[in-house]
């Protein structure tokens, strides 16, 4: 019986915890895996791509860091990742799901925008920047800015879209 009520009590405050953060939101600019088309080279990539690569506040990318890219509608992914998101996108499917990706690479300037944006939400004293380092990264200093970093949302169960 505790087995049971384990998933039941920590499956709604993991998705409570997904709406508060915005990894479920209603269709707005995500793109939609279903354009998703998988070709050799992208394939081929996950053999040539080095995925071991630690960014955060502490670790810069190199600043020759170029990332291998391919464009999913109107946003880039690190090309390594095509055939795992394919594989992905097709068993969403089974179960009538529809995935989009609402952000994935982003460039030096995008983080750097996204940075002072977040800034500016706190406030500019030393303080309200420090504040805004947890909210957002230093440009430089994103997992988005490898490709390898994607933020996913859904449109649930296609029978209920008009509800949602």
């Amino acid at each position: 019986m505790k087995k049971l009520v384990i998933p039941f009590i920590l499956a709604p405050l993991i998705f409570i915890g997904f709406l508060a953060h915005g990894l479920f939101t209603k269709y707005g600019n995500a793109t939609s895996l279903e354009s998703l088309q998988v070709d050799a080279s992208a394939k081929d990539a996950s053999t040539k791509t080095n995925l071991l690569i630690l960014v955060n506040k502490d670790n810069k990318l190199p600043g020759d860091y170029r990332a291998d890219l391919t464009m999913i509608g109107n946003v880039k992914v690190a090309s390594v990742l095509v055939g795992d998101l394919k594989e992905m996108r097709d068993a969403a499917k089974k179960d009538n799901i529809s995935l989009y990706i609402d952000s994935a690479y982003r460039s030096a300037a995008e983080q750097q925008q996204i940075f002072s944006d977040a800034v500016a939400d706190h406030g500019d004293s030393d303080r309200d920047t420090k504040r805004a380092e947890n909210t957002a990264a230093l440009p430089g200093h994103s997992e988005h800015e490898t490709g390898l970093a994607i933020d996913f949302s859904f449109a649930g169960n296609a029978n209920m879209r008009n509800k949602m």
